[in-house]
């Protein structure tokens, strides 16, 4: 899909009071920014605008002024940037960062950019052949014609925000907390986790990225490291003949009546309930007593 559209920079220079005030697309563009030195694009001081750029080759980064945390922008990902505000977008040196982005302006648009970036963060994870991307390549072949319609070119990016509302309700996780809950998982299959290692890399402090967690996933970080582990507890009781009480150990259990509980917390059985294969059952009826 994208492999098809010319690479440039299109101005829209669309003049429409009715679409000022709602959508207004003021530029576009797909192309690749190359070469051995760093570039930065600084946006405190500049003018006011929003923008919306998916990564589509390479990679960039996206970087807080002041804290100086960073978010990184592989392919697959894009990130929402409403100016003013303390944030750089970055090519590293010596990668190439290819994009298709758009800057927009309107009171409705802004609102909904203002409403994902207060929810969901800066960058968010999604794919080339999303409903999303499709619907900004759409916007982006609209700038291409001689003689775009205003109108249209506000409909089409009105679209484009609405799909990506949607993208985002229905699942669609920020960056962050995509990583953060493979972080979790990972860390669930060794039984041990730094919550505060995560946060840090989340580019958050341990207090709000508890809290903004738990908005997204629906319960702490905690609690979703210990769900991991029960899931993780039973697959492999189900699946192994290994003694119940190594499994508990090996995830980090090392009081096994507290596994039990916790256990048949998360599950609503205890760990002695579950299905096992024929020769662990064998296994438990020689070894207990």
């Amino acid at each position: 899909m994208l492999h098809d559209l010319p690479q440039k920079m299109i101005w829209f220079r669309l003049r429409a009071a009715l679409c000022d005030a709602v959508c207004a697309p003021e530029v576009a563009g797909l192309g690749v920014d190359a070469g051995r030195d760093e570039i930065r694009w600084t946006n405190s001081d500049r003018a006011r605008t929003c923008i919306i750029q998916y990564t589509t080759g390479g990679h960039g980064v996206l970087e807080h002024d002041l804290t100086k945390e960073r978010w990184q922008l592989p392919v697959g990902t894009l990130f929402l940037l409403n100016t003013p505000a303390p944030l750089t977008y970055i090519k590293p040196p010596g990668v190439s960062w290819e994009s298709l982005w758009v800057c927009y302006e309107g009171e409705a648009a802004r609102r909904l950019s203002d409403g994902f970036i207060a929810r969901y963060g800066n960058v968010v994870e999604t794919h080339e052949n999303s409903a999303v991307i499709s619907a900004l390549v759409e916007l982006y072949r609209c700038g291409l014609s001689p003689h775009p319609s205003p109108f249209l070119a506000s409909r089409l990016l009105y679209n484009c925000l609405i799909t990506l509302g949607e993208h985002l309700a229905s699942g669609g996780r920020p960056v962050w907390v995509a990583r953060a809950c493979r972080s979790i998982e990972r860390s669930a299959a060794r039984g041990k986790v730094d919550l505060e290692s995560i946060a840090l890399e989340s580019g958050l402090s341990r207090f709000h990225f508890t809290r903004r967690f738990h908005e997204h996933i629906g319960m702490s970080p905690h609690r979703y490291f210990t769900a991991c582990r029960m899931n993780r507890a039973r697959e492999l009781i189900q699946t192994t003949d290994h003694p119940i009480r190594e499994i508990g150990r090996g995830l980090g259990f090392e009081d096994y009546a507290y596994f039990c509980r916790a256990f048949r917390r998360f599950t609503g059985i205890t760990p002695g309930s579950v299905d096992r294969p024929r020769q662990a059952r064998r296994g438990r009826r020689l070894t207990t007593g």
